[in-house]
C-alpha cells in the first residue's frame, strides 16, 4: 500500500472483507448442515431428543449464512480499515514487530487452572446419580469450560496451526502464509476464534437443554404407564374417574398427577414423582417394585 491514498486502502480492505464473508458463509454452510444433522442424530440416538428430530436443512440457510458473514465482516472491519488507512507503512511495520506473540504466563496459568476445574466439575457431574444434581452442575461446567477456552485461546490456536501443518502441501502458498501468520501472531487469530467458540458453546447448550429435559421427562413418564388408554387434560376429578370405571370392558382405572417434593437431606433438592389415587396402581403403572406389593 505504499503510495496509495487512505480511501484506496480502506476500500481494498473492505472489499477483501466482503469477499471473505461470502466465501466463509458458503464454505461453512455445507459442513455446518452435515455436522448439524450428525449432532441431532447423535442426540436422538442417545435419547436426549425425540426420535423423530431432524436438523433444519432449508436452502435459505446458505444466503443467510453468507449475508450474516458479510455484514459481520464489513462492520467489524470498518474500524480496522480506518486505522489502517491512517497508519504509515513504517509505523505499521514497527507495531507488527513490537506486538507480543504469546499471552502472559499469568494468563496461561489461569487458563490451565480453569481447564483443571472444568475436568473436576465434569467428573463430579458424571458422578451424580440424580438428574437434578447433573443439571445443577451443568451451568458451572459450561461457564468454566468457556473461561478456559477464552484464556487459553492463543495456545489452542497455535496448537491447531501446528496440527494443520501437513495441509501446507495441499493448500499451496496461501496455506503456508496463513499458517505462518497464525504461528507468528496467535493472539490476533484467537481474538476472532474465541467469540465464535463461546457463541457455539452457549447457544448449543441453551438450545438443546429444554428439548432434552422435556423429552427425558416424557420418556420416563411414558415408560411407567401400562394402561391401554390415558386421558389427560384440565378439569379431571373424581367424577370423571367414576365415569371411566363405568365404561364397558374397563378392568381398572386410577388417577395420576405429577408431584414435586422438596427433600432436605443432604441438601435442598426437588424430588419428582406421581400421586396415584382411586385405584390399584399395579394395573395401570409399572412402579418398578422389586419386592413386596
Amino acid at each position: 500500500t505504499v503510495g496509495a491514498t487512505r480511501g484506496q486502502v480502506r476500500r481494498a480492505i473492505l472489499a477483501e472483507l466482503a469477499v471473505c464473508g461470502v466465501a466463509g458463509g458458503a464454505l461453512g454452510w455445507l459442513p455446518g448442515v452435515a455436522l448439524g444433522g450428525l449432532g441431532v442424530h447423535a442426540l436422538a440416538a442417545h435419547q436426549m431428543l425425540p426420535a423423530d428430530s431432524a436438523a433444519w436443512r432449508s436452502p435459505w440457510l446458505l444466503p443467510v449464512a453468507c449475508g450474516v458473514s458479510v455484514i459481520v465482516a464489513v462492520l467489524s472491519g470498518q474500524i480496522a480499515a480506518r486505522r489502517a488507512g491512517r497508519t504509515s507503512p513504517a509505523q505499521a511495520l514497527r507495531e507488527t514487530v513490537a506486538e507480543g506473540t504469546w499471552p502472559s504466563p499469568v494468563r496461561i496459568l489461569l487458563g490451565l487452572g480453569a481447564a483443571g476445574g472444568a475436568g473436576t466439575l465434569m467428573a463430579f457431574t458424571f458422578g451424580q446419580k440424580s438428574a437434578a444434581g447433573q443439571l445443577a452442575l451443568a451451568l458451572p461446567l459450561l461457564l468454566t469450560c468457556m473461561v478456559a477456552v477464552a484464556l487459553l485461546g492463543p495456545v489452542l490456536v497455535a496448537l491447531a496451526a501446528w496440527l494443520a501443518r501437513p495441509a501446507r502441501a495441499v493448500g499451496g502458498p496461501s496455506a503456508r502464509l496463513a499458517l505462518a501468520a497464525i504461528s507468528a501472531q496467535p493472539r490476533r487469530t484467537a481474538s476472532a476464534v474465541i467469540p465464535v467458540a463461546l457463541a457455539v458453546a452457549l447457544v448449543g447448550s441453551v438450545y438443546f437443554a429444554d428439548a432434552s429435559i422435556a423429552h427425558a421427562t416424557a420418556a420416563q413418564a411414558g415408560s411407567t404407564v401400562t394402561a391401554d388408554r390415558v386421558i389427560s387434560g384440565a378439569g379431571l376429578d373424581a367424577g370423571a374417574l367414576r365415569q371411566v370405571r363405568a365404561l364397558p370392558a374397563v378392568r381398572a382405572a386410577a388417577s395420576v398427577a405429577p408431584v414435586s417434593v422438596a427433600a432436605t437431606d443432604p441438601d435442598l433438592e426437588p424430588v419428582y414423582g406421581e400421586a396415584v389415587a382411586g385405584g390399584p396402581p399395579g394395573q395401570v403403572l409399572d412402579l418398578g417394585v422389586t419386592s413386596g406389593r
